[in-house]
């Protein structure tokens, strides 16, 4: 029970809590995938099936279509090629490429 107690207390405080995510700005239109593994399987294709993949993903939810200027949060990163973000006020957190983002 203390350490429960000693625990909340730090964290109130402020010593342990979740980082901060930083605020950015898309620079481009692009989508981003909820996983790296369905973000890497559309590029794994050609144009054609690219377009054929994105679409399906985008309307089974897995991605989603980002807007040139729609303020976005880096939650995290991911080699320095991908980074992951999420919308203001959504909970869903999307994967996409690191220079989509400023």
């Amino acid at each position: 029970m203390f350490i429960r107690l000693l625990v909340i207390g730090i964290f109130i405080c402020g010593a342990i809590g979740p980082v901060r995510a930083q605020e950015m700005k898309i620079v481009a239109n692009f989508f981003g995938c909820q996983d790296t593994q369905t973000f890497m399987q559309i590029f794994d294709n050609d144009m054609e099936a690219f377009n054929k993949a994105k679409e399906i993903a985008t309307s089974n939810g897995k991605c989603t279509n980002f807007s040139e200027g729609e303020p976005v949060f880096v939650i995290g990163w991911s080699m320095p090629e991908f980074v992951k973000i999420r919308r203001k006020g959504d909970l869903s957190e999307y994967w996409t490429v690191s220079t989509l983002v400023k």
